[in-house]
């Protein structure tokens, strides 16, 4: 089981037990928890659900390892003839944690068979593991309007 997340504009794809790094919060310490609430899809053996651009009710609980220092970057403006230079540089600040859960709710849209796809309701659009009713029934459809 899978999730694709989306934090400060990045979408990662996570799974339970992997370690990646986010943006910095200031206000977390180690082994604090944090809920993800962007959570745009969510693939489980039953199938994928993919939200509108999110879904509603789904996070991602994530416990705060430490607070590390990415690559040094240097900065250097210069311009030509004018006795002018300027070199700086900087160390971006990130969150290491790592996924502990993830929660959401999954349902199919299509379960109910005795419904077309167009009667279905207007929740978010996903894909799933039909029932052999339906596909053996559209199949037949498919077949007919070929002939």
């Amino acid at each position: 089981m899978y999730a694709i997340i989306e934090d400060g504009g990045r979408q990662f794809k996570v799974e339970e037990g992997l370690r990646f790094c986010i943006d910095y919060r200031d206000n977390v310490n180690p082994d604090d928890k944090i809920d993800l609430t962007t959570v745009l899809a969510i693939r489980t053996d039953e199938g994928l659900k993919i939200g509108k651009p999110a879904l509603e009710g789904a996070k991602v609980v994530v416990k705060v390892l430490s607070v590390e220092k990415g690559p040094k970057l240097v900065v250097q403006k210069f311009r030509r003839r004018k006795d002018s230079k300027r070199r700086n540089g900087h160390r971006q600040k990130y969150t290491k944690v790592v996924v502990e859960q993830i929660l959401g709710y999954f349902a199919l849209c299509f379960t109910d068979t005795s419904k077309s796809p167009s009667e279905q309701s207007d929740g978010d659009f996903c894909l799933g593991i039909y029932s052999p009713a339906f596909i053996y029934s559209t199949l037949i459809v498919l077949r007919l309007s070929s002939l």
